[in-house]
Order: C-alpha cells, then structure tokens, then sequence
C-alpha cells in the first residue's frame, strides 16, 4: 500500500469505530419504542426480530459492553438495555425511570452531561462506577484488566528498545577503541534489560494465558528476546565484545520492528493481546512447533548480524586479525548449527501438529514435511 492508501484505510477505521460508539450509545429506537407502546402491542414477533438483528450485526463489530446483565447472561450495549427496557415497560403497562440500575445510572451521567452539570456528572460516574466494579463480566472472569492496563501503559518493552540502543553504542566504542571499561558497562546493561525483557514476556504470557507466540507482535518481541539471548551467551564464551552488539543490534531492531506493529505503523490493528484465531487456538502446539520455529528465526537472524560484523571488521578495521577472524567464524557456525537444529525439530512438530488437527491428508504438504 502507498501511504496515501494507508491513510485512507486508517480513516476509514477511525470513523467506522465512531460510528460504532454512536449506534452503541443511539437511545432514538428506546424513544421511538416508548412513544408508540401501540406498534409493538400490535406487532411484537416483527418488534422482537428488529431487535434482535440490530443485536447481532452490533455485537459482530465488538461495541463497548457497559451494561451488566443478570445472572449467567452477558454484559449488553447501552443502546440495546435502553430497548430491552423499553419492551419491558410496555410489557408491564407502565413507563417511568428504567429499572436495571446500571442502565438508569448511565443515563443520569448522559443527562448530567447534557445539562452541563459538572458536579452531577462527576457524582453519576462515582455512582456508576460503585455499582459496577464488583461486577465483572464472565469474559473478564479469568483476566487481570488492571494488570494488562498497568503492563499497556507501561510500555516495558519500548523501554527496554531505548537501553539496548545505549548498550549498542557503549559496545560500538569498545570494539572500535578496545576499552575494557564501555565493553563491561555496555554488557551489564544488555544483562539488566535481558532481565527486564524476560520479565515483561512472563507477565505478557501471564495475562494473554498463552506460550509467548501468538501473533506478528508478539514474534517480534520473542525473537529479540531469544537474539538477546543467545548473544550474551556467544558474549560470556569468548569476551571479544561481538556478543553484545549483536545482541543489543538484534534486541533493538527486533522491538522497534514490534512497536511499528503496535502503533500501526505496517497495517496492525493496535491490539497487541486479542483474541487467539481458532486455527491457533492451542497451547500445547504453540509453546513447542510455533517456539521452536521462532527460534530458529530468531538463531538464524542473529547469525546474519554476526556475518555482517564479520564483513564490516574485515573492510572498514583492522580489528578482524586471524585470531578474531577465528572467534567470529565459529560464532556463525555454532548459530547456524543451532538455528537448523531448532528449524528441524519445528518442522517436524510442524507436520505432527498438521497431522493431530487436520488428519493424514496434510501428509502431503511440502511446507510442513520436506522443508
């Protein structure tokens, strides 16, 4: 897409969740219900199924659910409360206030608001919220709301990006000046953010209920954990310093590349933590073909910084003597190994995942059999 194609996508999006938000909130149906008790008397069945249609195309599209429903049933837009309650006035053979009490305490905030009352808006959204907040729907039953919108607000891994870039340079000037003093402090630093990293993928896995591979974003975030890794490992074998850029390299590149998913930036949706798709909808499957593959990406990627290091020492320095020149080939070599043995065991867990969800015919699939 050209980026005037993007934009326009995205307009299109923007407006579609506005119009979203105005028919979820839309109270003219509720209204023209009660004024004409006569209309749904007369025609009920015909009342009942314009209801329900207008139900089922609102809640295909995801609107805000702000209403709780009784007992076992589940939370409902307000727009659709509004007529359920309106239905039941007539119904019952008398109008007034509306009797779910969520419902009449949301529209005393819009009303508050329409008024222009500050201090009863403030009062109606205190009131609205205490009756609520025991309230959680049966979908959210399992999750931690506040823990993934402390963990969204807080950002961990766009922070951890910004300390690998400070590592990265910190290391730049111990391989290119030869201080034992950069080198150690750019180590640590990767040390440090690993730890971090590895900490903010456990609560990410920890609120999602998933391995850490679910989706784009959250490849990228595992690959730069795993380069991360795998670096600073090749770093505590041979201190030559290569370890740690190539790990800070890959740590930053690889968020970066997960932030730009995030903000939308190639065609994301924003959602970092969705709803898994039914196809992948498996956790045993995904914590053994979908990891072991990534980290055979991940292994395979980070061999290619090694060997561009290894290019740029040997054209631009004098850094790359036999001795060094020896370090870095085995290096590549111990990645590359590690990167088809990893590929290997995945396409096979690959062909037995294809074989245990959709049976025998998958056999054939050279994708999953003869990579």
């Amino acid at each position: 897409y050209s980026t005037y194609e993007k934009k326009m996508i995205d307009l299109n999006r923007r407006f579609q969740i506005v119009a979203l938000l105005l028919n979820s909130f839309d109270d003219r149906l509720a209204k023209e219900l009660v004024a004409n008790p006569d209309m749904v008397r007369e025609r009920p069945e015909a009342v009942i199924q314009q209801l329900s249609a207008k139900n089922e195309q609102l809640r295909s599209r995801k609107p805000p659910l702000v209403i709780p429903g009784s007992a076992d049933e589940d939370w409902v837009p307000y727009s659709l409360a509004l007529e359920v309650e309106a239905l039941r006035q007539i119904v019952a053979g008398h109008g007034g206030q509306p009797q779910n009490e969520a419902t009449a305490k949301l529209a005393a905030i819009f009303d508050a608001y329409g008024k222009d009352n500050p201090g009863a808006f403030n009062a109606a959204v205190n009131r609205y919220h205490t009756y609520i907040n025991d309230l959680a729907p049966k979908q959210l039953a399992d999750a931690s709301p506040r823990l993934e919108s402390f963990f969204s607000n807080f950002e961990p891994f766009y922070y951890a990006a910004e300390l690998y870039v400070i590592a990265m340079f910190l290391a730049l000037i111990a391989w290119l000046f030869g201080s034992k003093i950069f080198a150690s402090m750019s180590f640590w630093i990767v040390v440090f953010t690993f730890v971090v990293h590895s900490a903010a993928l456990v609560l990410r896995m920890y609120i999602a209920g998933r391995p850490p591979v679910t989706n784009l974003y959250a490849s990228a975030v595992f690959i730069a954990w795993a380069c991360v890794g795998i670096g600073l490992i090749l770093e505590m074998i041979f201190h030559r310093v290569y370890g740690t850029i190539v790990a800070s390299v890959a740590g930053f590149s690889s968020l970066f590349i997960a932030h730009l998913l995030a903000t939308q930036v190639v065609g994301h949706n924003g959602d970092t933590i969705g709803v898994q798709q039914a196809v992948l909808d498996t956790n045993f499957w995904l914590a053994t073909h979908v990891v072991c593959i990534t980290i055979g990406y991940a292994t395979t990627f980070l061999a290619g910084i090694l060997g561009i290091l290894y290019i740029l020492g040997g054209v631009f320095t004098r850094k790359l003597i036999p001795e060094v020149s020896k370090d870095l080939g085995r290096m590549i070599y111990g990645t590359l190994c590690g990167a088809l043995l990893f590929s290997f065991f995945g396409t096979v867990l690959g062909g037995l995942w294809g074989d245990d969800s959709w049976g025998r015919f998958w056999g054939w699939d050279p994708k999953e059999t003869a990579r």
